[in-house]
C-alpha cells in the first residue's frame, strides 16, 4: 500500500504521508478503489455489507456511477442515499450550495426530507 501510494512507487513517503497511509481505514481505500474499477463491484458489495457506522452517499444524478452508489447505499445497514438532480460525477462537491444542506441534516442526525 507504502508504494502504491509514493508518486513513483520507489521513493520513500514523507513521515506526515506515510502516517496518513498506515492509519487509514483499509476497507475505506478498498471501497475507494473498488470504485475506480479495480475491484470487481460485487466485492465491494460484500466488502460494504457489514459497515454499521452511518454513512452518507451523495451523487449526481446524472453521474455515471449513480446506479452504482445506490446500490451500495442499499447494500449498507445504516446509509442515507441522496441524489442531486441535474449534476454529474463531481456535481456534489462542485455546487456545495446543493450538497451542504444533506451532510449538515446528516451531520446532525436528522432524518432525511
Amino acid at each position: 500500500m507504502l508504494a502504491f501510494l509514493s508518486s513513483d512507487g520507489q521513493r520513500e513517503l514523507p513521515e506526515w504521508r506515510r502516517r496518513i497511509v498506515l492509519d487509514a481505514d483499509f476497507d475505506a481505500w478498498r471501497a475507494h478503489l473498488a470504485a475506480r474499477e479495480l475491484i470487481p463491484e460485487d466485492e465491494l458489495v460484500a466488502a460494504v455489507h457489514g459497515f454499521e457506522q452511518p454513512t452518507l452517499i451523495i451523487s449526481g444524478g446524472e453521474d455515471d456511477n449513480h446506479e452504482y452508489s445506490k446500490r451500495i447505499a442499499s447494500e449498507m445497514s445504516n446509509a442515507e442515499f441522496v441524489s442531486l438532480a441535474g449534476l454529474a460525477h463531481g456535481g456534489p462537491i462542485m455546487n456545495p450550495d446543493q450538497s451542504l444542506p444533506h451532510i449538515q441534516r446528516f451531520l446532525r442526525g436528522e432524518p432525511i426530507e
